[in-house]
């Protein structure tokens, strides 16, 4: 009998649409965290769910306003370029 499990698999990728890479972060609860950005405005923020109980998702997703970077937030001195 033939596995055909990898042309099942190319078949539903070829249906997923990429929205952004995701990078795995430590939280200082010592859990993990995952998140990426979408736009340059807007970051996905999935983190495990803490609460779970039943039937609930084990993880979720939030869509954050995205952070600058350190050297991208600091104000430019104009007596600098002087």
């Amino acid at each position: 009998m033939a596995d055909n499990s990898t042309s099942t698999n190319d078949a539903l990728q070829s249906d997923l649409i990429p929205v952004t890479g995701l990078w795995k972060s430590t939280l200082k609860s010592g859990g993990s965290m995952l998140s990426g950005t979408v736009s340059p405005g807007l970051r996905l923020v999935i983190l495990p769910n803490k609460n779970k109980t039943g039937s609930q998702p084990d993880y979720r997703a939030f869509f954050a306003p995205a952070t600058k970077r350190a050297e991208d937030a600091a104000p430019s001195n104009p007596q600098d370029d002087i």
